[in-house]
């Protein structure tokens, strides 16, 4: 009991390291400082290159509100 109590305490008190180790994206970049990463990254542009074609797979009876097609 004593080894698990203080396992927990360790795990308590080493969070707000943990977390400050990971912060969040919106404070260390801005909107614009995004966009241009967007511009300049080639696996963005190797992504948005080519047209994605597949098949439904199955019978096709239309479309109605919110159907799924599994491809």
């Amino acid at each position: 009991m004593f080894r698990l109590c203080l396992a927990l305490m360790l795990t308590l008190a080493t969070l707000p390291t943990l977390a400050a180790d990971d912060p969040d994206i919106r404070q260390l970049m801005t909107a614009e400082d995004a966009a241009e990463m967007i511009k300049a990254s080639p696996a963005v542009k190797e992504i948005t290159r080519g047209d994605v074609r597949s098949r439904i797979d199955g019978e096709f009876n239309g479309w109605n509100g919110r159907t799924r097609f599994p491809l």
